[in-house]
């Protein structure tokens, strides 16, 4: 096989065409068509076998989290270009190697760093987490400026301070 002949790999989150005024990425594509042929139609039927394994196992928690949160976030960007997950299944044909590709992974594949979406590194659970390290500190008593108690200031990785008592 010369270099000519090589595809160069996808991962998941190039685009991959656009439809109604929107970019979409290959999992964009991958979702429709396994909602699509293998959950007739249904996203809710997806998002309930993605959650039982969210349940059975320790080790996908974070791949499966990343999912369900592209999958929202999919269904966000489909309802605002007026489309449903059909609609962007049949924007291409797809063979059975790109299906099978699909099926993988968005059912039983973990998701490397340079595969995932926006949606899938911006998970509710790290927007919580973030939330929790480095907002809403002017609703505690001990903090700069307030009246209550004494403590000091420590870096975070923002280059902001923080209170600490």
């Amino acid at each position: 096989m010369t270099n000519d002949a090589r595809r160069s790999p996808i991962f998941g989150a190039e685009p991959w065409t656009t439809a109604a005024g929107v970019e979409w990425c290959h999992f964009d594509w991958w979702f429709a068509l396994v909602i699509t042929t293998d959950f007739d139609g249904d996203p809710d039927a997806l998002r309930t076998q993605l959650e039982s394994t969210l349940r059975s196992s320790l080790h996908r928690r974070d791949d499966t989290q990343a999912k369900l949160s592209h999958l929202a976030d999919l269904r966000t960007r489909l309802d605002a270009a007026a489309l449903d997950f059909e609609d962007l299944a049949e924007v291409e044909e797809p063979d059975k190697r790109v299906l099978g590709k699909a099926r993988r992974k968005v059912l039983e594949q973990a998701l490397e760093g340079r595969a995932m979406t926006e949606a899938m590194r911006n998970t509710p659970a790290h927007r919580l987490e973030q939330r929790a390290r480095y907002g809403y500190w002017d609703r505690f008593l001990n903090r700069p400026g307030s009246d209550g108690g004494s403590g000091y200031w420590f870096p975070t990785p923002v280059g902001e301070g923080c209170w600490a008592a």
